[in-house]
């Protein structure tokens, strides 16, 4: 995926204030999620295109794109082809 975005919020970099950090706990909670579909909902609302977070379970970061937020050309599949052919390879794994 290849994103052209001009506004994105990365909730690593709200860790630098108290008031930051716990609103970055509060939205990484994985048993109450009402915190982070309220943030969800306000970005939007603001206009923000992406939101760039810490994965709770490990590995990469996670982008959440705002599509509406976004013009036709801001997101690209560059190997659509290739993502295609491996999720029919974890479909058939898991029928």
């Amino acid at each position: 995926m290849a994103a052209k975005l001009k506004r994105v919020l990365d909730l690593s970099a709200l860790g630098s204030s108290q008031a930051g950090e716990a609103v970055r706990l509060a939205c990484l909670n994985k048993s109450d999620l009402t915190v982070s579909m309220d943030l969800s909902c306000e970005l939007e609302a603001e206009g923000i295109q992406g939101l760039l977070f810490r994965s709770v379970v490990g590995g990469d970061d996670n982008l959440v794109f705002y599509r509406t937020n976004c013009g036709r050309r801001a997101l690209m599949l560059q190997n659509e082809l290739e993502v295609i052919d491996h999720a029919r390879r974890i479909a058939t794994k898991h029928k």
